[in-house]
Parts: structure tokens; C-alpha cells; sequence
């Protein structure tokens, strides 16, 4: 509700771990207004630093990248040594 409501572009919902706790992610401009928005709001934020998205649409834009890196590779079971 607050992403539409502010107008921030470039963000959107990654998870929703809880009734009070969401992660966003998206554009680092989308995501420092939002920011901006929620403390003057005196909703509590925390930036979590990582080199990209994992939860958004950014991984659309190596969707076929991945893809091609990771042919050939099979899931197995984990061995406990």
C-alpha cells in the first residue's frame, strides 16, 4: 500500500515475512526514497546491503545469463561429513 501511495517507482514487494515485517527490493534510487519516506513516517527501516535482488523482477534481467551458466549442473543430496 505504501510503494502505490508514495508513488516510488522502481520497487516492489520481495517477501513478506510477517504482518510487520516486508522486504523490498528494486532500483537503489526507488529504494533511498521509500526509505526517506518511511523514517519521516517513523516506520522503522533497515537497509540490508547485497549486490543484487534475488527476490525481484532485476533477476528477470539475467533470467537467461543464469540460465546458460548453470547448464549441466544437477541438484544432489548434501553429504555430512
Amino acid at each position: 500500500e505504501l510503494l502505490v501511495e508514495c508513488g516510488v517507482v522502481g520497487v516492489s514487494v520481495a517477501a513478506v515475512n510477517g504482518p510487520e515485517s516486508t522486504v523490498v527490493s528494486g532500483s537503489v534510487v526507488g529504494l533511498v526514497g521509500l526509505v526517506e519516506v518511511c523514517e519521516g513516517r517513523g516506520v522503522w527501516v533497515r537497509w540490508v546491503e547485497v549486490d543484487y535482488a534475488s527476490h525481484s523482477v532485476q533477476v528477470e534481467e539475467i533470467e537467461e545469463e543464469l540460465r546458460e551458466a548453470l547448464v549441466g549442473l544437477e541438484p544432489k543430496e548434501p553429504e555430512v561429513p
